[in-house]
């Protein structure tokens, strides 16, 4: 998020699916352009808060020429590019003295991508031109700070070697310095206000080093008051937090000043952290956690309101918190922002206009479309915050769900045998302390709708299984990020476990079942999905790629555009559909060779979860990470049809 300086009600929040603005200080957001590119960091001139920058992702080669920097001048209505095309634009600041002067740092740490760019860039003509002046011996930039008192003087954090450089002339010339006593870089850097440390003595820099603790310098980082040894202290991050530092930000508008700390964890189900150390608190200099009302998710930005110290936290998956009390509550204030973050999809096995969606969050509950996806509807008695979801293959009116990720003792399967009416909550798996995980997959068995296999995620997630219709339990296995059936025997069911990337098989699974590992002997990332075509050949979507295991042989599968391989799915005929993080939708007939794009009218390239139908016509859903269901249908002999991909399920 990037607030205005001179308009503090207009504050603009990059997303994966494009640009929103909100008018009343984070309340209420409408969208403001880019929906089809992921946004990694914005800056709005210090003077004229119409005027802003974007810098954008990249999924990797190929790269689109279009992406770089976007520049709008009239509030995010109209974009034009501006500059670096093909870069991933990690950050950027603007001159607070000349907004003519901007600063771009890029990179990718530890690409492959040979076209990467990488280094610190400075234009002086608003973005139209761009000068490097930064590159060698780093792999990235990850932040940028410039000094408000002496603009002349620009910090970086970057990856690679030291991880903090400063320039004292406007880029011409840096020095570098090491921070902390790891080899991680500086995500983050902020100026300590100067009225902490003593009148006229120039401020001091706040540098988080991800993975270890946030750091300061009395002397700006490289010796400027002391003309020696740079000397860089330790804050103290919090010792109770669970995960390493990610935010630092001080509110320097009452005397004296508050710091606010944000952790961050990006495995599924972390607890969102948020500390601040107030010297007004009586358990001063010790550190308060500030997560009354805050969701599971990860700390992505954090900006303060001056006139009221109100607060606004943006959060990975997890949409916009505001808080009024200085961090004693937060509500969530994300109305307009099109949070409508996609879990799980189901269809119904012999229609394919039914289908039933998850969305991630507390208020949602399951989504519903009876005519293909023409009209939606939240269904009001189900449950909220649910993973994954299945429809009973022998009766489409009875749908089973299950808790999404979240942190508690107790955990709970929901059955309905009423199309979604009315429920019964099924306790289905307990710990003798709050524990984070979810329902992350549902298999039914095919010959017997009572037996049925339910995954959990996480670290402390299992494989657990009910002979009975959700009477009795019994754990079978491991952690499980997705389960997928062998159509041609239904007894062969795989599971994929995304914290280790393992992959696991399961033998006469309904009956006395066995099984094995078989995993790739590469790493693979974290599993995403799995599916298996009616050939009994394994597709595994992950973080590394996407592969296939043929006679148990695996290959991973070239010629996408980007590793992140997050959805798979396969119709009957035999294509194959897969999601990326980052890239949209591809299909191949021929077994993962080649691949086309399939994303015309695809106003965002973040999907979560692919699903397609099994009869005719034949329809492919795309749940994505912010924007809701998209589908889109297919011809019967699977090639793509003219019929571009429609927008079916948004929260407004």
């Amino acid at each position: 998020m990037a607030r205005s300086i001179s308009n503090p009600d207009i504050v603009y929040a990059g997303t994966c699916g494009g640009i929103f603005k909100s008018v009343d200080g984070g309340d209420t957001w409408t969208g403001r352009g880019l929906p089809e590119f992921r946004v990694r960091s914005l800056a709005v001139s210090p003077h004229n808060a119409n005027v802003l920058y974007a810098g954008l992702d990249h999924g990797g080669p190929p790269t689109p020429v279009e992406q770089g920097i976007y520049k709008s001048e009239d509030g995010g209505v109209t974009w034009r590019p501006s500059g670096l095309p093909g870069a991933r634009v990690n950050a950027i600041a603007i001159d607070p003295g000349n907004p003519d002067v901007i600063y771009a740092g890029t990179g990718k740490p530890e690409s492959s991508y040979s076209g990467e760019v990488v280094g610190i860039f400075k234009s002086t003509e608003s973005g139209a031109n761009w000068q490097e002046v930064l590159s060698a011996g780093i792999d990235a930039v990850a932040s940028l700070l410039i000094d408000p008192d002496n603009t002349a003087y620009v910090y970086a954090g970057v990856y690679g070697g030291d991880n903090f450089r400063k320039s004292a002339n406007g880029g011409e010339s840096w020095l570098s310095r090491h921070v902390g006593s790891s080899s991680h870089a500086i995500v983050a850097l902020a100026m300590m206000a100067t009225l902490q440390i003593a009148p006229g003595i120039p401020a001091a820099i706040y540098a988080v080093v991800a993975g270890d603790d946030v750091y300061w310098s009395q002397d700006s980082g490289v010796g400027v008051l002391d003309k020696g040894e740079t000397t860089w202290y330790p804050r103290s991050a919090p010792q109770v937090s669970l995960n390493p530092p990610w935010l630092v930000a001080e509110d320097t508008s009452t005397i004296p000043f508050v710091t606010y700390f944000a952790s961050k964890c990006d495995l599924p189900g972390c607890v969102c952290e948020m500390f601040k150390r107030d010297p007004q608190d009586p358990n001063y200099p010790d550190w308060t956690a500030i997560t009354t009302g805050l969701p599971l998710g990860a700390p992505a930005s954090l900006t303060i309101d001056s006139r009221d110290q109100s607060l606004l936290l943006g959060l990975s998956k997890a949409g916009v918190y505001k808080s009024t009390t200085r961090g004693a509550s937060w509500i969530n204030s994300d109305k307009g922002l099109n949070n409508t973050p996609i879990v799980d999809l189901a269809l119904a096995l012999n229609a394919s206009e039914t289908a039933w969606a998850t969305v991630g969050g507390e208020t949602f509950h399951l989504a519903g479309t009876f005519s293909g996806g023409d009209s939606w509807q939240y269904i009001p008695g189900s449950p909220t915050n649910l993973g994954a979801v299945a429809a009973d293959p022998h009766n489409a009116a009875v749908l089973w769900t299950g808790d999404g990720v979240q942190a508690k003792r107790s955990f709970f399967v929901h059955r309905s045998e009423d199309g979604g009416l009315h429920w019964e909550s099924i306790e289905f798996l307990t710990y003798t302390t709050s524990t984070s995980t979810g329902v992350s997959s549902i298999v039914i068995n095919p010959n017997d709708s009572n037996d049925i296999l339910v995954g959990t995620s996480g670290f402390d997630g299992v494989l657990s299984r009910t002979t009975d219709g959700g009477l009795n339990w019994q754990q079978l296995g491991f952690s499980t990020t997705a389960l997928a059936a062998d159509p041609n025997d239904p007894g062969i069911v795989y599971s994929g476990k995304a914290q280790t990337g393992q992959v696991f098989q399961y033998l006469n699974v309904w009956e006395t079942w066995g099984v094995s590992e078989i995993t790739p002997i590469v790493g693979i990332g974290d599993v995403k999905d799995l599916a298996v075509d009616f050939n009994s050949h394994l597709y595994l979507a992950a973080s590394d790629g996407l592969w296939r295991r043929e006679n148990s042989v695996w290959t991973k599968l070239a010629g996408l555009p980007t590793n992140d391989i997050t959805a798979v799915a396969i119709d009957s005929t035999g294509s194959v559909y897969v999601g990326t993080g980052d890239e949209g939708v591809f299909v191949s007939h021929d077994g993962g060779d080649p691949w086309q794009a399939f994303n015309e009218g695809l106003e965002t390239r973040v999907i979560r979860k692919l699903a397609i139908s099994k009869c005719l016509p034949r329809v492919l859903y795309a749940g994505t990470g912010q924007h809701g269901v998209w589908s889109r249908t297919v011809a019967s002999h699977g090639r793509m049809q003219a019929m571009p991909w429609l927008l079916l399920l948004m929260d407004d």
